[in-house]
């Protein structure tokens, strides 16, 4: 995770580079899940807390904001125009001043209204603060590259925003799908919000070489997506090193130093997620299951997944979704 806040300038242009493909292979292995997406309605005073393991995209319609990140000295100030992304690496605020307290997720996204679910409301008086984009999930933040790669706040201020036009169409867009409640509409502001998400954290990636190495690593990026693609298969740390043109001991200190574990304690986490999401599927059998996430036998998958989660599949498949 990089330690500090990104502001885009106004003056900033995009390069001719494939990182931005690489960028769609890291959204094709892990995609977005966005719990909530639409508009915020925020009367003064107002503060909302996203922890570690989420992130927020948002643009700043109406009023100002302050965002702040953990163990980062610096305040960032949205204003109207601004657009913000709390990436999931560190535990944000965000207020309408320093000393607001903030709400929990659990609290604050309770706010919803009912009649409405692409409105999020705090306060009970007039809106001071008005912001369009939403909020995401992420289920073991750490394996997210999203989670290394991403500076905790980027700031593209309205400057930079007017200079791409696409950008100016997507807020347009966002707002007026907003405004007519249309069928599919929900389904839509999600996708825009998505998009406002991927297009803030392109920028900053195709901005500053320096920055997103961990997230778009050249080397990395092959061998990740193997074991995304084919958790089931017996990789070991020599035939992934092989599959990228690396050494062993060059490829196993790379990826270490990258995703913080080594290459086989990372493909075992994989097959973990990937088991937990499987298990909500009541047609698939323990067997199926156990073959798909690269175990030969229930037991062996039984005394895996328990390990990592504290319960066998079989219990944790009778305990509904939270």
């Amino acid at each position: 995770m990089n330690d500090h806040c990104v502001v885009l300038p106004a003056g900033t242009v995009w390069g001719a580079s494939s990182r931005q493909d690489r960028l769609s292979e890291v959204l094709d292995l892990f995609p977005l899940d966005i719990r909530f997406a639409g508009r915020f309605a925020l009367s003064a005073p107002w503060g909302i807390g996203v922890p570690e393991g989420m992130a927020m995209v948002c643009i700043v319609t109406e009023g100002s904001c302050l965002a702040t990140a953990d163990n980062v000295e610096e305040r960032t100030l949205g204003c109207p125009g601004d657009v913000l992304l709390l990436s999931p690496g560190a535990e944000h605020r965000l207020c309408d001043a320093p000393k607001t307290p903030v709400a929990p997720p659990v609290q604050w996204l309770q706010s919803v209204q009912a009649d409405n679910p692409l409105l999020l409301v705090r306060g009970g008086g007039a809106a001071s603060t008005v912001l369009l984009g939403g909020v995401f999930q992420f289920e073991d933040p750490q394996m997210h590259p999203f989670y290394w790669g991403l500076p905790p706040v980027i700031h593209l201020t309205s400057e930079a925003v007017g200079r791409f036009l696409h950008l100016r169409r997507l807020r347009r867009s966002i707002d007026d799908e907003l405004s007519v409640h249309l069928p599919g509409g929900q389904s839509i502001v999600r996708r825009l919000i998505e998009i406002l998400f991927i297009e803030a954290a392109r920028l900053c990636l195709d901005t500053d070489e320096n920055l997103g190495g961990q997230l778009l690593h050249s080397d990395l990026g092959p061998a990740l997506a193997l074991m995304h693609r084919q958790p089931e298969r017996p990789w070991t740390v020599a035939e992934l090193a092989e599959r990228v043109a690396m050494s062993r001991s060059a490829f196993a200190a790379t990826f270490a130093k990258v995703l913080g574990r080594p290459p086989v304690q990372y493909l075992r986490e994989r097959r973990m997620q990937l088991a937990r999401q499987l298990l909500r599927n009541p047609s698939l059998g323990l067997k199926e299951i156990a073959m798909r996430v690269g175990y030969d036998s229930v037991s062996a998958f039984n005394s895996a997944f328990k390990q990592r989660w504290g319960v066998a599949p079989g219990q944790f498949r009778n305990v509904p979704p939270g």
